[in-house]
């Protein structure tokens, strides 16, 4: 009786220690199998963060195209050959078009900005920090920029992808059309003077919109342009600022007042389609004239009268001081408000380097000795252009490419 009874009590004790243990069991598991669920939980969800986080940030790639294809443009022949003249040129092409997808979406409601800018195989970086700075300036909800690249047959698909990068960072505001010049005027068959020289000549012809704003790559832009490209054209084929060469085209017979430097203009490309003055250009070229400043004396020979004055607001040299200024207005012939010039000195939307030698990205850039007595001044150097410069430039994805390239150099 005893013995059954400690048997009973050991076989007891052994049930519940095989219970406390199974218990413990189950308790461990559903807390391993716990840990493993908030884990899984905890990584699936910022897994999730970090995708909706790459998807709505602006330098994200999704909803950016690219179409590579070649078009010519027939569409223009119907307009100039009514008269049987040649067209010149024979392969205008388009290379690439990148572009956010919904681009119609965000273009919708916002001022469309044409810009034209030539590319070739050596300036492809300051083309590149001109553009970031019209990006960074603009007005995200109220402009859209559409660049128009003529590029030089020369460019390769490396340079070409360092400007595309700017529509993965910018891509509700921008798309780039990348034009190949290859054979433009083979018709004409002057050595003269290299292809780039007719890009803005030839703008009419090679883009079918209304107007656009030509910009050279040694410029930075400050402000939103949507202002400036809304800018009455009036009855003029082109609106710039003046050149101190005021003189540029007397050598033709003619004495103009109002000689425009062509680094930054707007271009009336209607106006100049429906009055086929591309063909004035184009009779000039085959004189085979030496021309100085060769687009730029030719614009201000073939166009005159009808070029007009771009207010310094919108347009201005690196001047750095009042001195340059006065000296600048002394050499013009048309009369212009010294003190919109002055005020110009801290508030334009384009600065156009053209006083700067040998560029104001390199790091020996001086101003160029005709604009002032720079020898005998020692506030002469570039260096306040130079750092602004490169602030800009510090902002693209290439700045230690660009910093390294032009220090070697």
């Amino acid at each position: 009786m005893f013995k059954n009874k400690k048997v009973n009590k050991f076989k007891s004790k052994n049930k519940l220690l095989n219970k406390r243990k199974e218990d413990f069991y189950i308790k461990h598991n559903n807390t391993k199998k716990f840990v493993y669920i908030r884990v899984l939980t905890i990584s699936v969800f910022i897994l999730f963060s970090l995708i909706s986080i790459i998807l709505q940030s602006e330098g994200s790639s999704k909803g950016i195209e690219e179409k590579k294809y070649y078009k010519k443009f027939e569409k223009f022949k119907a307009k100039f050959d009514s008269d049987s003249k040649l067209i010149p040129y024979t392969n205008i092409s388009i290379i690439s078009h990148i572009y956010n997808k919904k681009i119609q979406k965000h273009k919708k409601n916002k001022i469309n900005v044409n810009i034209c800018m030539s590319l070739n195989n050596k300036y492809y970086y300051p083309t590149l920090v001109s553009m970031e700075s019209a990006l960074i300036n603009c007005n995200k909800e109220k402009t859209f920029l559409t660049y128009h690249i003529q590029c030089t047959p020369e460019v390769t698909q490396d340079i070409l992808s360092i400007l595309k990068s700017l529509v993965y960072k910018y891509p509700y505001n921008l798309e780039i059309i990348f034009y190949n010049m290859n054979d433009i005027l083979v018709s004409l068959n002057n050595e003269r003077y290299s292809q780039a020289t007719y890009y803005r000549i030839l703008s009419p012809i090679i883009f079918d919109i209304d107007r656009i704003i030509h910009i050279d790559a040694d410029t930075l832009v400050l402000k939103d342009l949507s202002e400036m490209y809304e800018y009455d054209l009036d009855d003029n084929y082109f609106l710039g600022i003046l050149d101190m060469k005021s003189d540029g085209v007397d050598f033709l017979g003619v004495k103009s007042e109002k000689y425009i430097n062509c680094g930054v203009i707007l271009i009336n490309l209607d106006k100049i389609r429906q009055d086929k003055r591309i063909y004035d250009c184009i009779d000039v070229f085959n004189k085979n004239i030496s021309l100085p400043d060769v687009d730029q004396t030719l614009i201000n020979y073939v166009f005159y009268p009808k070029i007009g004055i771009m207010p310094s607001k919108y347009i201005t040299f690196n001047f750095y001081d009042e001195q340059d200024i006065r000296f600048y207005h002394s050499k013009l012939r048309t009369n212009v408000d010294i003190s919109e010039l002055i005020n110009s000195l801290d508030n334009t939307t384009i600065i156009h380097f053209l006083l700067c030698y040998p560029k104001i990205w390199d790091f020996e850039s001086k101003y160029k000795s005709s604009m002032s007595k720079c020898e005998e001044r020692k506030d002469c150097s570039c260096s306040k252009f130079h750092d602004l410069w490169y602030s800009y430039a510090n902002k693209t994805l290439y700045y230690n490419d660009i910093y390294k390239f032009y220090k070697k150099n």
